[in-house]
């Protein structure tokens, strides 16, 4: 019996040295979650940022071609674009609006334009365009609808329209494309060179002829 407790008494001290060994190890780092929902909804927020080539293509009825543009999306929310289109491109003027990020691939954008005169060249009307688009699964195109309203200097509304198809096309830095090891760029033909005479560079441009 005296051996049996010994036994047992060897037992339940080994046992409790052993806990209070582990007791005073330090905790194991558990390991972090690379990613995680917060930053899946901040990578898709800013799946729009950065320049798109885009068209915007008018209801066939209308009669108007479409016509092309740039916007960019900056992190903050706002946008810079220009577009040209109608009887007079070249009067194609920069437009200011925002975006803002629905859910998923889905974004709402807002953009203002000023709209002038092509013969005094004074403003005579603005626009409020508004649209929304949905990115593809690779980020790199968006398409939708986009539709607005046409204001007098007053604010009032004069026409609205609806609805326009829109489309754009990421755009990427390209490098400087060198010819064989030569450090300096190709030389490029002069736009006059370049270029037919006759070239219609946009659409529904009027030309003039200088008088005699």
């Amino acid at each position: 019996m005296n051996a049996k407790r010994v036994f047992q008494s060897l037992l339940l001290c080994t046992l409790l040295a052993t806990s209070l060994a582990r007791a005073q190890e330090p905790p194991t780092a558990q390991p972090q979650t690379v990613g995680g929902f917060g930053d899946l909804l901040e990578r898709q927020r800013k799946a729009l940022v950065g320049t798109w080539a885009t068209k915007l293509t008018p209801p066939p009825e209308s009669g108007v071609p479409a016509f092309p543009g740039f916007f960019t999306f900056t992190s903050d929310g706002n946008l810079i674009a220009t577009q040209s289109g109608g009887p007079v491109p070249a009067l194609g003027n920069p437009q200011i609006g925002l975006w803002a990020h629905n859910g998923g691939r889905q974004f709402t954008i807002t953009y203002f334009v000023q709209d002038f005169d092509e013969h005094s060249f004074q403003q005579v009307a603005s626009e409020e365009a508004r649209a929304t688009i949905t990115l593809n699964e690779a980020g790199d195109r968006f398409t939708g609808i986009i539709g607005g309203d046409i204001f007098d200097l007053d604010g009032n509304v004069l026409v609205s329209l609806c609805c326009a198809t829109f489309e754009g096309q990421r755009l990427a830095v390209k490098p400087l494309q060198l010819s064989g090891n030569n450090s300096e760029p190709e030389a490029q033909s002069s736009p006059a060179e370049a270029a037919p005479a006759n070239r219609d560079w946009g659409w529904w441009r009027k030309r003039t002829k200088t008088q005699p």
